[in-house]
């Protein structure tokens, strides 16, 4: 019993590990990758979403990414299942989808009229943040929370409310680095 109550807590520890580390590792991917010229396809497909009108189209750039990490998911958790007891691998891999779905859901939730979530505060709150990235992509990467852009130095206070309605940053290749 007592093997099955620690099987249990290393599950829970391991499932919130994944999750955390997943908001540092889209932190990463936003900054380094999605706004990198080196990454030309990759860049080019986000900064649709930073130039077209915020609506709820803009989530669009995140269809393919979604194809490419389920089939690179599955053949790491395939490879991973063989080498390491399940209890351990199948928490990992469930905190970062359960991640990536969240960070995808509420950011269609960011650029859609009138959404549930609109509600609460919080929501609000990072949406402003959100469309303050639009606003400049130089800064506040993150998407569920804003502690990366915190910790890591790109956090920017939005300086006015943005609207779903309001253009996004035209100048997106000038305000890139």
């Amino acid at each position: 019993m007592k093997k099955v109550w620690l099987k249990i807590l290393i599950i829970i520890i391991l499932f919130s590990i994944a999750f955390s580390v997943s908001e540092v590792g889209a932190y990463i991917w936003h900054r380094f990758i999605a706004h990198n010229p080196l990454f030309f396809p990759i860049r080019e497909t986000h900064r649709i979403h930073h130039v077209d009108d915020l609506d709820d189209k803009a989530h669009e750039d995140f269809y393919w990414i979604v194809l490419g990490l389920a089939a690179l998911g599955i053949i790491v958790l395939g490879l991973l299942l063989m080498r390491f007891p399940s209890y351990i691998i199948i928490p990992v891999y469930l905190g970062i989808v359960v991640f990536f779905c969240i960070n995808w859901y509420i950011h269609s939730m960011y650029h859609t009229d009138n959404c549930w979530l609109e509600q609460f505060e919080v929501f609000r709150k990072l949406r402003e943040i959100h469309f303050q990235h639009h606003k400049n992509p130089r800064s506040n990467y993150s998407i569920v929370t804003s502690i990366p852009d915190r910790i890591l130095g790109s956090y920017e206070k939005p300086n006015h409310k943005l609207s779903l309605k309001n253009p996004n940053n035209q100048n997106y290749d000038i305000d890139l680095e």
